[in-house]
């Protein structure tokens, strides 16, 4: 199933993404900002984040209705599209700086999310990047990183997929 992602633009950032015009999906327009919809490809998982007039948001589901009751307007009548690969990476790095300035050295909690880990380990992609980017943002370092995710993976498959999360996220890993 496709989550809808909602990225909201405000009007003094928008020329950076000037290239989304030949990116046809639904855009709705309220006062100074700019949403655009779009599917996030069921591979991929974005924290919401809120960055220098730029934020996004995901949800499970999109409402045309829900929007205008806010003040929202249609902008442009498109279908919604699946977000393409270069405003993905765009927005994926828009996330590790914002993550990176979020960074704090806090103990997580063993509920929700942390506590499905520990009782079924990590089954797929967007178990890795939730994870990854979990113990990115709570400050846990590298090593502690390694230990926990050896422990808690159970297919190898996705193994790749954690080395290339990390390499992002830690500056210090270097992979030969």
């Amino acid at each position: 199933m496709y989550e809808v992602m909602y990225l909201k633009i405000n009007e003094k950032v928008i020329s950076l993404f000037s290239f989304l015009k030949n990116n046809a999906t639904r855009v709705m327009k309220k006062n100074k900002h700019y949403l655009f919809i779009y599917f996030q490809p069921t591979e991929e998982k974005l924290v919401n984040f809120s960055f220098k007039g730029i934020t996004l948001t995901t949800k499970e589901q999109y409402s045309e209705n829900d929007l205008l009751s806010k003040g929202w307007g249609l902008a442009r009548d498109n279908d919604i599209a699946t977000v393409g690969a270069e405003l993905l990476n765009i927005l994926s790095d828009i996330e590790k700086e914002y993550l990176t300035q979020s960074r704090r050295g806090n103990a997580i909690a063993i509920n929700g999310k942390v506590k499905e880990w520990l009782s079924y380990g990590l089954n797929d992609r967007r178990d890795i990047s939730d994870f990854v980017k979990l113990f990115f943002i709570n400050g846990y370092d590298f090593d502690d990183l390694i230990q926990f995710y050896s422990t808690l993976a159970k297919d190898m498959r996705l193994n790749a997929y954690f080395l290339e999360l990390t390499k992002r996220f830690y500056k210090e890993v270097e992979f030969v």
